[in-house]
């Protein structure tokens, strides 16, 4: 009974706090477009960022009917658009910026009509006395999308901004997850300073990021977004612990889309090559960091656990597997960027068509991963 009350109460808090208005569209920037659309104003302060580094990327290696233009290299370049806005009438709330006629700021790339803040209402906001910076996106209590597009933000506010003249960080509103407080104590930002509440500031920071396509569309995050996250847990110096985990396997963990569907015939073939399955569901940051960084082997199906590659030593061998059309290079920049060797295997075709390509489970023929482990001379 009791939890029935509390989930009546949170519903009706969340109806309180709806305003009634939506959003009316969305201005999208960029370093190319920030002039035009914002050079007149005068409460908007703008910064264009543009940072780039000669690095050498090796090539991912894989089987002859997988390969991809994906992962070949890339070159690193990072482009942010850093606004700096005194205006009290800019607002955060539903995970988002909005200025004061309730348009969203945001990245290009990505229509208005596509985003779900265009279909919602507008929460109630809290004014707050000092500045707020923004680290937040569509799914801020996302693993990956705290680490990888949301968390570097930081680097670009104290970069630019400073960090002794940031007062709050809003997460967006949202329960504030485990790691996020794990990763923000790291930085030094206290649990005070973090915000999952709509709120009005006397003044707004947020940095959006251009994401450049190459290679046929892909994208690749830059490499100062890496070195920021990997000196927040570095690299472990019991490299060589006996009781550290050598060759693992990462399943996906407790999910509800992507899931590995032969996964027990998976597992039965890595047990006789020697490998642990480690789920990393739980675990803190830290933990996650250790594990990978004392791995020699790691193989795993295509989600946010192999971001943990930011931690993983050099020539540690990596092989992602994939579902049959979905091909996102996250993973393979992280693992390059560390100096891994990097394989990749794509499975097999057993979602419907009217599935999304990012959702569509994955089913890895036990011979092609036979013969990507002799490929990485892991048989």
């Amino acid at each position: 009974m009791k939890k029935i009350i509390s989930k009546i109460k949170r519903k009706l808090i969340k109806l309180y706090r709806m305003t009634g208005k939506r959003p009316r569209g969305s201005i999208q920037l960029t370093i190319d477009n920030v002039d035009k659309i914002l050079g007149d104003r005068k409460d908007i302060k703008f910064f264009k960022i543009v940072e780039e580094e000669d690095v050498e990327i090796k090539p991912a290696r894989c089987l002859e009917e997988d390969y991809l233009i994906n992962f070949q290299p890339f070159k690193v370049r990072g482009e942010y658009v850093l606004l700096d806005i005194n205006n009290r009438e800019f607002s955060f709330r539903n995970n988002h910026l909005f200025d004061n006629n309730l348009n969203v700021i945001y990245e290009p790339q990505i229509e208005f009509s596509q985003l779900t803040i265009s279909k919602q209402s507008l929460s109630r906001c809290k004014k707050i006395k000092g500045t707020v910076a923004y680290i937040s996106n569509t799914v801020p209590n996302h693993y990956g999308h705290w680490l990888q597009y949301t968390l570097p933000l930081i680097r670009i506010y104290w970069k630019n901004i400073g960090k002794q003249n940031i007062d709050y960080y809003y997460i967006g509103d949202c329960p504030i997850s485990n790691f996020q407080i794990e990763t923000l104590t790291k930085l030094g930002i206290d649990r005070q300073q973090i915000i999952n509440y709509p709120c009005k500031a006397d003044c707004s920071l947020i940095a959006l990021r251009y994401k450049i396509r190459q290679n046929g569309g892909s994208q690749y995050t830059d490499i100062f977004t890496f070195r920021f996250l990997r000196e927040l847990f570095p690299i472990s110096q019991n490299s060589s612990n006996n009781h550290a985990y050598k060759k693992i396997y990462v399943p996906r963990g407790n999910v509800s889309k992507r899931k590995v569907i032969n996964e027990n015939e998976i597992l039965n073939y890595l047990d006789k090559l020697g490998f642990l399955p480690l789920v990393m569901d739980g675990r803190t940051v830290q933990e996650q960091a250790d594990i990978f960084s004392n791995a020699d082997v790691i193989i795993a199906p295509h989600g946010s656990a192999l971001h943990n590659l930011i931690f993983a030593r050099p020539n540690t061998k990596v092989i992602e597997l994939y579902s049959f059309n979905h091909f996102d290079t996250t993973n393979f920049t992280f693992a390059s960027y560390a100096n891994t060797d990097y394989y990749y295997v794509i499975g097999e075709k057993v979602s419907p068509d009217h599935i999304s390509p990012v959702h569509a489970d994955i089913k890895i023929d036990i011979s092609k991963l036979e013969r990507i482990c002799k490929l990485a001379n892991l048989v």
